[in-house]
C-alpha cells in the first residue's frame, strides 16, 4: 500500500469557486474544497500501489483564477511493470512458461516445455535419436552432412496471388499450369478490385461470349479459397466457379451507393409517394427521377461514381485427389453495359496442396 499527500492552497476565492477531485488507480475518487480562504488544507490518502508514470515528486496545478495545487507524491508508490515475470531472460509476450523459470519454449505446442520435453519437434522420435530434434519432417542424416536423408511432405496450400505478373504460379503443381480458353483469354490486370496489386481478369467479351480460366491439380482434403471481383449486369452477366465440371457458386453485380432521393421539383413520385428510388435504378438507361435541372438527363442518370465493384472471398472444401478448379464468365444475348466494359476478377487463390515440410 501507498501513502498519497495532498496539500491544496486557495485565495480569497478559492473558499466560494475551488476544488478539486483527486482519482486512485483502483477508479475511486474523492472530491476537497477549501476550507477557507488562503488556506492550505492537507490530506494523506492510503491506497493500493500500482503501476503510475513516474517523475517529479511534486506535480503543480493551476486554474485561470490564480487558484494552485500542490499534489506531492515523494511517498507515491512508482512501479515498473514487470516484463519478465519468471526472470529467466526472456519476456512474457515471447515466453510460453511466463512463471516457469526453467522454461519458455514449446516448439511443437504439446504443453511441455522444449527443456523437459524428450521430443521438441513431436514427430515421435526422441531428441536424442533424432538428427533433427526440431524438425517434425526429419530425422535422420546417414552421411552427416547436415542435410536431411529426407523431408516428409505435409498437408499445405498452392497459392498464386499473380503478383508475377503472369500465369505461372501454378506451373510447379499442376500437369499444365493454368488453361484459358473460351472468346477471349483472360489476362493479368492492375484493376484496384483485386485483392493484392495484381489479379486475373477474364477476356473482354460481348453479348453470348464467354471466357474461361482453370487449373488441374492433385490436392489433399482441406478448404480451398479465392478473392473475387464482379462488375456486371447482375443475374444475367456471370462468373461461375466449378469444380470437376459441377457448378458451385455464380457472381455477378456490383455495389452501388444506396437508396437515390430524387429531387422533388422534377416531379417524381414512387408507389408509396417517396421520391427515393433503389440504388440499382441509377444509370440504368431510363428515366426514374425527371430532370430537375433541365439537362436533357434524368436525374438519375447522370451520377458519377455510383458503382463499385461486388468483391469478397469464397471458401469451401475438397476432397482429396485429382480435381479442376475453373472460373468461367459469360454474357447473355443483350449488353446492357457498353460492350466489352463489363469486368470479373479472382485473386488470391489457395488450393489444399502438399507442401515440404518446414523446421529449424
Amino acid at each position: 500500500d501507498s501513502v498519497l499527500d495532498v496539500d491544496f492552497s486557495t485565495d480569497s476565492w478559492g473558499v466560494y469557486e475551488g476544488a478539486m477531485t483527486i482519482t486512485f488507480p483502483d477508479g475511486t475518487s474523492v472530491t476537497v474544497y477549501p476550507s477557507a480562504a488562503w488556506a492550505t488544507d492537507s490530506y494523506s490518502y492510503n491506497h493500493t500501489g500500482t503501476e503510475v508514470s513516474s517523475g517529479p515528486p511534486e506535480v503543480m496545478l493551476s486554474n485561470g483564477w490564480g487558484a494552485t495545487v500542490h499534489i506531492d507524491t515523494s511517498s507515491y508508490w512508482q512501479g515498473t511493470l514487470d516484463d519478465d515475470d519468471d526472470g529467466d531472460g526472456v519476456t512474457d509476450e515471447n515466453d510460453s512458461f511466463p512463471l516457469d523459470v526453467d522454461e519458455w519454449d514449446d516448439y511443437d505446442g504439446d504443453g511441455i516445455g522444449s527443456n523437459a520435453d524428450e521430443d521438441d519437434d513431436g514427430d515421435g522420435i526422441d531428441d536424442g535419436d533424432d538428427a533433427f530434434p526440431r524438425h517434425a519432417q526429419a530425422s535422420t542424416d546417414t552421411d552427416g552432412d547436415g542435410m536431411p536423408n529426407e523431408i516428409e511432405w505435409i498437408d499445405g496450400y498452392a497459392e498464386d496471388d499473380f503478383e508475377s505478373g503472369n500465369f505461372t504460379g501454378f506451373d510447379d503443381v499442376s500437369a499444365n499450369g493454368w488453361e484459358r480458353s473460351g472468346d477471349a483469354n483472360w489476362g493479368i490486370t492492375s484493376w484496384s478490385a483485386a485483392a493484392s496489386g495484381y489479379g486475373a481478369k477474364s477476356g473482354s467479351i460481348d453479348a453470348n461470349g464467354s471466357s474461361t480460366i482453370s487449373v488441374t491439380m492433385e490436392t489433399v482434403a482441406g478448404t480451398y479459397s479465392f478473392h473475387v471481383a464482379t462488375d456486371t449486369e447482375e443475374r444475367y452477366d456471370t462468373l461461375v466457379f466449378s469444380i470437376d465440371g459441377v457448378e458451385v457458386d455464380s457472381f455477378s453485380g456490383r455495389d452501388n451507393g444506396g437508396d437515390f432521393e430524387c429531387t422533388v421539383s422534377a416531379g417524381y413520385f414512387g408507389f408509396d409517394g417517396s421520391t427515393v428510388i433503389p440504388g440499382d435504378w441509377v444509370n440504368d438507361g431510363y428515366d426514374d427521377c425527371g430532370d430537375s435541372d433541365s439537362s436533357g438527363v434524368a436525374d438519375d442518370e447522370e451520377v458519377s461514381s455510383w458503382y463499385t465493384p461486388a468483391r469478397g472471398t469464397f471458401e469451401g472444401t475438397v476432397d482429396a485427389g485429382t480435381h479442376t478448379f475453373s472460373w468461367t464468365y459469360s454474357k447473355d444475348a443483350t449488353d446492357a453495359y457498353e460492350a466489352n466494359y463489363d469486368l470479373v476478377l479472382i485473386d488470391d487463390v489457395m488450393i489444399p496442396y502438399w507442401v515440404q515440410g518446414e523446421g529449424e
